[in-house]
Parts: C-alpha cells; sequence; structure tokens
C-alpha cells in the first residue's frame, strides 16, 4: 500500500523518473519475493 502511496507522489513531482521507480520496485518486489521462498541458511 504505502509503494503505491510513493509511487503516486513521485508521479506527481517527477512523470518522466516514475516509470523507472515502479521498474525498480517491481524488481525489488521480486527479489523480496524470492527470498522468502529460498530456504535459510542453517546457522
Amino acid at each position: 500500500m504505502d509503494q503505491h502511496i510513493a509511487i503516486r507522489i513521485q508521479y506527481i513531482l517527477h512523470p518522466h523518473e516514475t516509470w523507472n521507480t515502479i521498474l525498480k520496485t517491481n524488481i525489488h518486489l521480486k527479489l523480496e519475493q524470492r527470498k522468502k521462498f529460498l530456504p535459510k541458511n542453517p546457522v
């Protein structure tokens, strides 16, 4: 939810930079999701 609000604010302030932000955010979220599925290293 917060991501959407941040992107909307950024779109208002910097429309030309928003697409890069969305792409970076999507990549970041995909990496976070992938981390959840990976087994944690045993300590």
